[in-house]
């Protein structure tokens, strides 16, 4: 690094958010006049990997898709990977992120250093540059060449598995370039990004099920109805065995900041008492997921135990401060919503706040419906930098009184933050929520990102 702590690390992420300003080649896997607005496809990711010249023959991998928990569920198995014997190091890929790219790319469960980021994209550089001036496709799109500096790494690194967290839908998704998996995980099926993948469950599923690799092991926890009937006969069509967890979880508690639930789906070995620092009932069927995925894969129940009790994320239910409390939640669809929401019942506050930024994609009257309510104030507001337009601050404003009183409408979510913070008695409590983009920015106030990069921690305080 240079004299200057972290400014090549600044200059790196600089110049990684500006090839989303450069233009980006139609390479889609399906006829334009189906009229998507994003070019997704496989074709240029492929050609990618090849320009890389690296092998991932012998690369086992693990993949995560659905439309909520599977940042969690991708947590909570690289952190049992951390726990079990070592066979090699383990690597995992996330998206998006909430603080910086670093929390892109794990090893063994701990985010890549600053420093070693630089020298990743300073090796890929040629291959990126060599892309932009040459290739068939164009250069990559920011999430694929964020996806090929963690392949990069996890090739350096010796990786012998990885955990690849869906970035959308699926089938056209850059992580599904891989023809086998060890074991393909399916969360769930909500309606989300639906200019996208399609405005039923059905049609959604579809998308997401398209990472079922043939003759593979399968694990869902999507629940019976149509969505369920799509992956069933994804897998009976691609000879691959199906474990279903829509049954078998029995939550026993969850508080703020705990939850334990048992493990008893057919198929599969008992486990009870199993326990998260994690809150909230939802986090119960993503603990049982990664549970089942890692008993399928072959790891023993005291890694599995273990690794669950040490898994968290930033941004999910994560409490930042005390009187008055503050909780920092990403949920941006109406499933999302809905499991923090029914979470924020563990609370018993005088009053409740929220800070609320949406994506204009996103079904922002929904989630105004679900949030709003209860609510002694919102403050209104929106993330600055976040890769697609935020819904403007004043039409997310009147969604929002239509449930509970709008204290205030702000440009800069540090201002809403701080009306927020004035607002508050000790007794009270304040979520920031409603996107990770906001949460990450605001996450800022209580861990500035100069204190994660000088302590390669996400929870500087603590180093």
């Amino acid at each position: 690094m240079s004299s200057r702590p972290f400014l090549d690390y600044h200059r790196t992420i600089r110049w990684l958010d500006s090839l989303s300003d450069l233009v980006q080649h139609d390479h889609r896997d399906y006829p334009a006049g189906k009229g998507r607005p994003f070019v997704i496809g496989l074709r240029r990711m492929e050609d990618f990997l090849d320009s890389m010249g690296l092998s991932f023959d012998g690369l086992e991998v693990i993949h995560v898709g659905g439309t909520s928990g599977k940042g969690s569920v991708c947590a909570m198995l690289a952190s049992i990977f951390r726990e079990a014997p070592k066979v090699g190091p383990t690597g995992a890929f996330f998206s998006p992120h909430v603080t910086t790219l670093l929390e892109r790319i794990w090893i063994d469960g701990r985010m890549v250093q600053a420093s070693r980021l630089v020298e990743l994209v300073q090796t890929l550089k040629p291959t990126l540059l060599r892309a932009h001036r040459e290739g068939p496709f164009g250069i990559p799109s920011y999430f694929e060449a964020t996806l090929g500096l963690a392949l990069l790494c996890f090739y350096e690194e010796g990786c012998r598995r990885a955990i690849l967290e869906v970035g959308l839908g699926g089938s056209l998704d850059a992580t599904n370039v891989f023809p086998r998996s060890a074991i393909t995980v399916i969360t769930n099926i909500g309606l989300d990004h639906t200019d996208i993948l399609g405005k039923t469950e059905e049609e959604v599923a579809k998308e997401k099920a398209g990472i079922i690799k043939p003759g593979g092991l399968v694990l869902t926890g999507v629940k019976e109805g149509p969505a369920r009937k799509v992956i069933e006969a994804t897998c009976a069509s691609r000879g691959a065995r199906l474990f279903s967890l829509a049954e078998g979880v029995a939550l026993e508690g969850t508080t703020p900041s705990s939850t334990r639930f048992h493990l008893e789906a057919c198929g599969l070995e008992p486990m009870r008492g199993l326990e998260l620092k994690m809150g909230g009932a939802h986090q119960a069927q993503n603990g049982a997921l990664a549970a089942a995925a890692a008993q399928l894969l072959g790891l023993p129940a005291s890694a599995i135990r273990r690794g669950l009790l040490g898994a968290r994320l930033p941004g999910r239910m994560e409490c930042v401060q005390e009187a008055p409390r503050v909780i920092l939640d990403g949920a941006h669809n109406l499933d999302k919503a809905s499991a923090f929401r029914e979470a924020l019942n563990l609370f018993s506050p005088k009053r409740r706040y929220l800070v609320l930024g949406v994506l204009g994609d996103k079904d922002v009257e929904g989630i105004a419906r679900v949030l709003a309510p209860g609510s002694a104030g919102v403050f209104v507001t929106r993330p600055t930098s976040p890769p697609r337009p935020p819904c403007p601050p004043e039409r997310l404003a009147q969604l929002c009184g239509k449930f509970a009183p709008v204290a205030g409408v702000f440009l800069d979510p540090f201002d809403a933050l701080d009306a927020a913070l004035n607002a508050a008695g000790q007794e009270d409590l304040i979520c920031v929520t409603g996107s990770l983009f906001l949460v990450g920015e605001l996450r800022e106030h209580w861990h500035p990102l100069e204190e994660i990069l000088a302590t390669g921690s996400l929870y500087p305080h603590e180093a």
